[in-house]
């Protein structure tokens, strides 16, 4: 049963009245369909991914340009069974998320990779004939941003330091000491959620399932809550109001789990 302290909190975090609404929906669905399950799906996930970010001020673009950038996830997938035709899906996977610029003056790139934890929450409906099934996801998407790190390749580098390209960490907060190599953000998004949307294909191995599975997760949070840029060089500032988008590729090995037999294994028949 799912922790309902962390829940509520998660809940509240929630700004946006349709994804609260949405999942409040899905937890309410994942906690009454303990009682109808008779199948579990479990086992482990891994994929890689493409993100691209997405700027809400378009001028940032007459700078830089977003291209997409490859990244990964691993972790583990749990299916609810709720009827043959819908079951519930929640993966707890580490998230790594990447950000590519590249400088309309044909010479500054920024690349930063993000370390996430992320929790889909997926509404499942399958199909198809015989044990190989179909399927459609949606459902939103929990985040926690962990940190990151970060390249920067920029003209004012040659001309302050004898190197034409930086390496950094990304921390957050507020700068206390000269840090040459970490940038800051003041007000982060630490909490983020998106919206899952994709389907894949279940086949059978003998007891088991291989799932394939692709994916699109519209981000709906900004990386920071208000214009709180970096905080380090005086020659760079970036601008964090975007979002994540990310297109994800997927297998999993899942284990299927007769619930009713586990229960009842062992008991006597007699009364």
């Amino acid at each position: 049963m799912p922790h309902f302290y962390t829940l509520f909190y998660i809940c509240q975090e929630i700004n946006d009245e349709k994804m609260k609404n949405c999942f409040v929906l899905f937890v309410f669905l994942l906690c009454s369909s303990q009682i109808m399950a008779q199948h579990l799906l479990v086992g482990p996930k891994a994929g890689i991914q493409t993100t691209r970010a997405f700027y809400s001020q378009k001028e940032y673009y007459e700078d830089y340009k977003s291209r997409p950038a490859l990244a990964y996830h691993v972790g583990a997938v749990l299916n609810v069974k709720v009827s043959e035709l819908f079951s519930l899906q929640t993966e707890a996977l580490y998230n790594q998320t990447a950000k590519r610029l590249k400088g309309t003056d044909h010479y500054s790139v920024n690349t930063e990779r993000y370390h996430n934890l992320s929790v889909p929450l997926l509404l499942r409906t399958s199909f198809g004939n015989g044990q190989q099934r179909y399927y459609f996801n949606i459902g939103p998407n929990i985040s926690y941003w962990l940190g990151g790190s970060g390249r920067i390749k920029i003209p004012e580098l040659l001309e302050g330091e004898d190197t034409e390209e930086l390496a950094y960490k990304i921390k957050f907060g507020e700068k206390t000491s000269y840090e040459p190599n970490a940038f800051y953000v003041n007000h982060p998004n630490r909490l983020q959620f998106g919206l899952d949307l994709g389907g894949g294909v279940m086949v059978p191995l003998m007891d088991k399932f291989l799932m394939v599975d692709i994916r699109y997760t519209w981000a709906h949070t900004y990386m920071v809550k208000e214009n709180a840029p970096y905080t380090n060089f005086i020659f760079f500032e970036d601008d964090l109001r975007y979002t994540n988008h990310v297109l994800s590729l997927s297998v999993a090995y899942l284990f299927d789990l007769d619930v009713r037999t586990m229960l009842t294994k062992g008991k006597s028949k007699d009364k």
